[in-house]
């Protein structure tokens, strides 16, 4: 029902004295109609104003109050108002909820020491992923705050390959408060690191597999060999201590020859990890 057919019922309407399908139509209509809807509520305003006006004016004449029928009409007006109203105040308060919720949130990552927690989250994150792949890095993260205390952190992974750096990845992280989510999505579907450490005491303990070791080395030693000029290969040494790079020096090819060799080194006291790229 349109506006045109709710003008001709009008009238009945006020009266009631439509029919029952007819009236729920104009009420559904009223549900969706502003200009309908503002035009009943004035005519109940119009309608009480004159009931009271008869009230005080024929006090001693008995005045007919409203039917049932218009009654529960006032009532299901006054209830689908008082709906509407309270659906506007929530909206409007979770508007303001939300609005100070992202003032806080970025407070709550900006401030404070070292840049705040967002700035040392990604640097935690930076200084992970260099320790525990080889050659790989983050590029800088960008850091966007959002509403209810979290935080997104994304970037490109970045694997140094020679002198050329390739993008092998994204990085994708979630702060909540101090909880943090992260996730990669690698270009190859998978990244392997393919770095085995071994012990220096492995060979003391598992003599049996000595001989197997020094020939798995002495194969990978020949497939460095006959790999193409310019070909990049990832070596991870574990040290005892921290040490200068004018130490590693002297200590370098020691450390080559008994790789070669197969032969054991000092126990590793520390996890202080050195990573080198070879040119082969």
């Amino acid at each position: 029902m349109d506006c045109n057919e709710v003008n001709k019922k009008w009238n009945d309407y006020l009266e009631v004295i439509c029919l029952s399908l007819e009236e729920r139509d104009i009420e559904e209509h009223l549900k969706t109609c502003p200009k309908c809807s503002y035009k009943l509520d004035s005519a109940i305003e119009d309608q009480n104003e004159s009931f009271l006006a008869a009230s005080y004016k024929n006090a001693t004449e008995h005045v007919v109050p409203l039917s049932s029928k218009a009654q529960k009409k006032l009532i299901f007006r006054a209830k689908w108002k008082n709906r509407m109203s309270n659906a506007i105040t929530m909206f409007c308060l979770f508007i303001i909820i939300s609005i100070a919720s992202g003032i806080f949130t970025g407070l709550f990552f900006g401030i404070g020491p070292d840049g705040g927690r967002g700035t040392k989250t990604a640097q935690v994150l930076k200084t992970a992923t260099q320790m525990t792949m080889p050659n790989v890095f983050l590029q800088g993260i960008n850091q966007q705050t959002n509403f209810f205390f979290t935080m997104d952190l994304n970037t490109e992974i970045q694997k140094e390959i020679g002198k050329e750096y390739k993008t092998i990845g994204k990085f994708n992280g979630t702060l909540f408060f101090n909880q943090l989510n992260v996730e990669r999505d690698w270009h190859d579907s998978t990244y392997n690191v393919q770095l085995y450490f071994l012990h220096p005491h492995y060979i003391d303990n598992y003599p049996s597999d000595s001989d197997k070791y020094r020939s798995d080395m002495k194969d990978v030693w020949e497939a460095l060999e006959i790999l193409p000029e310019g070909t990049v290969a990832e070596l991870a040494i574990s040290f005892d201590d921290l040490y200068e790079i004018d130490d590693m020096s002297t200590r370098f090819w020691k450390i080559m020859m008994s790789i070669f060799l197969g032969t054991p080194l000092k126990p590793v006291q520390n996890r202080t990890a050195m990573r080198t790229s070879l040119h082969t």
